[in-house]
């Protein structure tokens, strides 16, 4: 991870979009042409490094795991390039977009099709669940569609708030978005499988 660069294996393009603490881009492997999105935050915005930092280590013990896991639905990481200004995170391409913005497109979900999104968001979890991963940020906006089709895998993603239960935590504070916050996290009580089912509650 240390010691490589980004640009000497993958040709960074356009935007795809930008969160609270990261640039996420497109990128194409110079070896095999395959595209990637290239998740970056600069490490000069000081406490945001922690979630990014934290991310990876979560993807890392994913990938170590992925086997016992055994679900599609949750975003693989690719590769890691850690740089002296910045760290970048090679993730699978997803260009489906957010839950999210499918929401707002169709105004309201035919219960067939809530029912299939739930279903692949529980699939993730309960592969996250099963390698004691708490996801808590769960939310429209942290899960992805692989394609643009109607039929897309979703995906989760997002990991800079997770973190592995029966571990020291790498976070403090209160975790996750207001409207998808269980009360015991508002309470500051330990996170639990429930906390993020509470989320998917409220997705539903």
């Amino acid at each position: 991870m240390t010691g490589r660069l980004l640009n000497d294996y993958y040709t960074v393009t356009r935007d795809l979009g930008s969160g609270g603490f990261s640039t996420v881009r497109l990128g194409t492997n110079k070896s095999t042409g395959a595209e990637v999105a290239v998740k970056t935050i600069q490490k000069a915005r000081g406490s945001d490094n922690a979630l990014i930092r934290n991310e990876i280590t979560m993807m890392t013990y994913m990938i170590q795991h992925k086997a016992v896991m055994k679900t599609n639905h949750v975003i693989n990481m690719v590769d890691v390039f850690d740089e002296p200004r910045a760290v970048h995170v090679v993730l699978e391409m997803c260009e489906g977009g957010e839950l999210f913005d499918r929401i707002i497109a169709k105004g309201q979900y035919s219960e067939q099709c809530a029912a299939t999104a739930i279903q692949q968001i529980c699939c993730g979890l309960r592969g996250l669940h099963t390698v004691k991963i708490l996801h808590r940020d769960m939310k429209p906006e942290n899960l992805l569609y692989k394609t643009k089709e109607e039929d897309s895998p979703l995906l989760i993603v997002d990991f800079g708030l997770s973190t592995i239960q029966g571990t020291p935590d790498a976070m403090d504070g209160l975790f996750g978005s207001l409207d998808y916050i269980a009360p015991e996290a508002l309470t500051r009580k330990a996170h639990c499988e429930a906390t993020d089912m509470w989320a998917v509650g409220v997705i539903m």
